[in-house]
């Protein structure tokens, strides 16, 4: 009977309408896999997006009223204006009214990268500053005084 084997319903079903069918059965299931990994991915993008509005929605805690020429805060980027939502592990939730805080911090992180979170012209920037010492006062270099 040419090679084939009786089907289900009394077709005969050929070597090459199975591997035409194990083909289809296989780009099916490759999308089927495919469709999981874009929805993955796009949770995961959500999830990011989710994080990052989350971030941006939180209040400033200090405001940069003066950086220093030469000094660690201006090397990071820094600038006058600056609203910080983020000094390292400090943010307004964790922001105890102090500013003590920041400056216990920046010590304990002395000559090590400490990542920071502002807003510039309502713009979200991320910086990375390094505390320490240097020609001047302190370990970064700037003033800030606590937001309202």
């Amino acid at each position: 009977s040419g090679g084939g084997a009786a089907g289900a319903k009394g077709v005969t079903v050929t070597p090459l309408m199975a591997y035409m069918k194990k083909r289809a059965d296989s780009r099916r299931k490759g999308k089927a896999r495919g469709d999981r990994k874009a929805r993955k991915k796009k949770a995961h993008k959500g999830h990011q997006k989710g994080q990052q509005q989350q971030q941006q929605q939180q209040p400033p805690f200090a405001l940069v009223d003066e950086v220093l020429a030469g000094g660690p805060a201006e090397r990071a980027g820094l600038a006058v204006g600056d609203q910080l939502l983020r000094f390292g592990s400090i943010d307004a939730a964790s922001f105890g009214g102090n500013l003590h805080q920041v400056a216990e911090h920046a010590r304990a992180s002395e000559n090590a990268v400490v990542k920071l979170g502002v807003i510039r012209a309502g713009q979200h920037l991320e910086l990375e500053l390094v505390p320490q010492a240097w020609a001047g006062n302190g370990l970064l270099g700037c003033h800030m005084r606590k937001m309202a």
